[in-house]
């Protein structure tokens, strides 16, 4: 592996990290990640009704 191949892969790692973390942080205060219009959705989550 050569350096770029390094920095590639630890650049990825951060962006892995840092989006988990944002829906981690999302889903702890309750935010929706679909946009909240349970009137046409197709999961059924039920997030509408929280």
């Amino acid at each position: 592996m050569n350096i770029w191949d390094i920095i590639l892969l630890f650049a990825l790692a951060i962006v892995v990290c840092l989006s988990a973390r944002k829906v981690y942080r999302d889903k702890k205060r309750g935010r929706l990640s679909c946009g909240g219009d349970c009137a046409r959705c197709a999961q059924g989550c039920g997030g509408c009704e929280r």
